[in-house]
């Protein structure tokens, strides 16, 4: 009688052992759960529908792969499995009686079952089994009480067991409900525990990472207390701040915050520190001096204990003098050039007026006598030099793109020697012309190029005296090619080479300070370089830069 039990209990264990061997909580979660409530299925129907035996010891077997079905498969096989068994009650039964108490044993198994499944998975560990057992238990009552499938006399139901099955079959019954259940609740508790460590691992390798970015990060960390002592920074910070070298950070007596910031620093900086610790929200100020302009951006750090505690505030220090700067430049950019939209087109129209007032100037120059007319020549000598000025600078305030072509620089070098030499000349001074034969062909406006060439030329004569020297040289370097133009006159002060770019700046008391600027701007239609350098013997070099790489190169 022992082994059909014993044969009866493995097969109510199946899906136990299946759940063992592939748990819901790896892989396919939805997969193995099908599976599991296909395998309780089949149990509880060879146990209740294939298996006879007069003491329906199989009946309370089959509660074990009911319970499993609900509690780890989901809360739709504990409807699935009795609709499926009734259905096919209902085609083979017996009697009605028998299907009414086949269909009551299943819907209390249902009922039990599904009103302890959200209790089941609130517990933990030993917990679990416990409540297993409980459960069973009372569903196996349940089934007693009622009579379901059982003998009406309990009396005779517990006379059909020999002396020691009374004791035996119940007590392997239950030893096969604590095995499974607690094998796969140890298995799942190890399971979780894995995912736990490799969620933990992960989370420190994260932590790891980003204790790295703020150890090597670009500006200085401090991590400050209430007591405005400083307990962490980074390495930023310990070049930005020389005392930090003498005293270690994770001393015992820690570093104030008023050792290391300027009296005019320090007072804004603790406010905002202070601040932060009652408002527990970020701020951010900065702090001019000047030597630099430096953004202070204290951010909460609580703890991880206790949440809503504020235990220190990590101050983030940043130069951003060049940024300033660059803002300050931009704000000026804006302004010059909303300047010169109005003066370019204020000009345009004075052009107009300017012509009329020449012409009718000529027109009294013929008509009147020989004694006035040197008069006349200056006033229209005059007004030709505005007329040049307002053409250089609408050049400079339009900013047009001229067609390029390709062109040899020494061929334009080459048809502008003949003008500088005769220039040169009529100063008393010499021109020496360096040309590179190497140099490739590239994409450039021919007349801007001369235009450019002619006016750095020409400033450079009128800043040498009599006998200077003027050199113009091309060569290729580094895949660029350099035009440079040297003379031999005073030079220019370090202090006023980026102001000489600048429009209207002239150092001559007849120059408009608009022939460099507009150099510049043909240079950088060019996306090319101007460079001022000082001579080694004296006077100055104008180098010009032309990356190849940027231009259509033509054979």
């Amino acid at each position: 009688m022992y082994y059909k039990f014993v044969l009866n209990l493995l097969l109510a264990i199946l899906p136990a052992v299946y759940l063992y061997f592939y748990p819901i909580t790896s892989g396919r979660s939805l997969q193995r759960k099908i599976i599991l409530g296909l395998l309780s299925l089949a149990s509880v129907f060879v146990l209740t529908q294939m298996i006879e035996d007069q003491t329906h010891l199989q009946y309370m077997l089959a509660i074990l792969p009911f319970s499993y079905a609900v509690l780890y498969a989901g809360k739709i096989w504990g409807i699935l499995i009795p609709v499926v068994l009734l259905a096919y009650e209902l085609m083979f039964f017996t009697t009605v009686e028998n299907y009414l108490q086949y269909s009551t044993y299943l819907i209390i198994l249902a009922i039990v079952f599904l009103l302890s499944r959200t209790r089941f998975h609130m517990f933990e560990s030993w917990r679990k089994v416990s409540f297993v057992v409980y459960t069973i238990l009372i569903a196996i009552m349940l089934l007693m009480l009622y009579s379901l499938q059982f003998p009406a006399d309990v009396s005779t139901f517990l006379n059909a067991f020999g002396p020691w099955e009374i004791m035996i079959k119940p007590a392997l019954f239950v030893a096969a409900i604590l095995l499974s259940y607690s094998a796969n609740l140890k298995l799942e508790q190890a399971l979780r525990y894995k995912k736990q460590y490799e969620n933990m691992k992960l989370s420190h390798d994260e932590l790891k990472t980003w204790v790295q970015v703020i150890q090597y990060a670009p500006f200085a960390v401090l991590n400050v207390n209430r007591h405005e002592q400083i307990t962490y920074a980074n390495q930023q910070a310990l070049q930005n701040y020389s005392k930090l070298n003498q005293v270690g950070i994770g001393a015992a007596n820690h570093q104030v915050l008023s050792e290391l910031l300027s009296e005019g620093s320090y007072p804004i900086v603790s406010n905002l520190i202070q601040r932060v610790f009652e408002s527990n929200r970020p701020l951010h100020t900065s702090v001019q001096s000047e030597e630099q302009d430096l953004m202070y951006s204290a951010i909460p750090i609580f703890s991880t204990t206790e949440p809503d505690e504020l235990y220190a505030v990590a101050l983030f220090v940043q130069d951003v003098t060049e940024l300033q700067a660059l803002r300050r430049e931009l704000d000026r950019m804006d302004r010059l050039s909303l300047v010169g939209e109005m003066a370019a087109s204020i000009t345009h129209e004075i052009r107009n007026p300017m012509s009329v007032v020449r012409g009718y100037i000529q027109l009294l120059q013929e008509r009147s006598e020989h004694a006035n007319r040197e008069y006349f020549n200056i006033i229209i000598a005059e007004l030709d030099r505005t007329n040049k000025i307002i053409s250089d600078f609408l050049t400079l305030a339009q900013n047009k793109r001229e067609q390029k072509l390709s062109f040899s620089l020494n061929e334009v070098v080459r048809e502008l020697v003949p003008l500088l030499q005769a220039d040169a000349n009529l100063r008393g001074q010499s021109l020496v012309v360096e040309l590179n034969d190497d140099l490739p062909h590239f994409q450039i406006n021919e007349a801007e190029i001369k235009q450019l060439l002619l006016n750095i030329s020409r400033n450079g004569m009128e800043a040498m005296k009599q006998g200077g020297e003027l050199c113009i040289r091309t060569s290729i370097v580094h895949q660029h090619i350099v035009l440079s133009i040297t003379d031999t006159g005073s030079g220019i002060p370090d202090e006023l080479k980026q102001k000489i770019f600048e429009p209207f700046y002239s150092s001559k008391s007849t120059g408009t300070g608009l022939g460099l600027p507009l150099c510049a701007n043909i240079v950088q239609r060019h996306h090319g370089k101007i460079h001022v350098l000082n001579n080694d013997n004296r006077g100055t070099i104008f180098e010009i830069v032309f990356p190849l790489e940027q231009q259509l190169l033509s054979s």
